[in-house]
């Protein structure tokens, strides 16, 4: 089976690499974007790295990571 896919049907994404974000409720951790593609499934994802220290990377989906009742974006750069 051949599966066909059109550029319009992409989602397009709302994060950027650099972009920085804060867990709502903590202040101590700035977690900086370093990569953002698609699972299997193809839904959005974010690698994220703690600026504080660099060992600690999450994998996170765009989606959680761009819903403010999660994490809000740092506009420190």
């Amino acid at each position: 089976m051949i599966v066909k896919s059109r550029i319009s049907e992409v989602p397009v994404s709302e994060t950027q690499i650099g972009q920085q974000y804060q867990k709502v409720g903590e202040t101590r951790s700035t977690w900086r974007v370093t990569a953002v593609g698609t699972n299997l499934e193809g839904i959005p994802h974010c690698r994220i790295v703690d600026v504080s220290d660099r060992t600690n990377i999450k994998l996170i989906s765009e989606k959680t990571l761009t819903d403010r009742r999660f994490y809000r974006r740092s506009l420190e750069a």
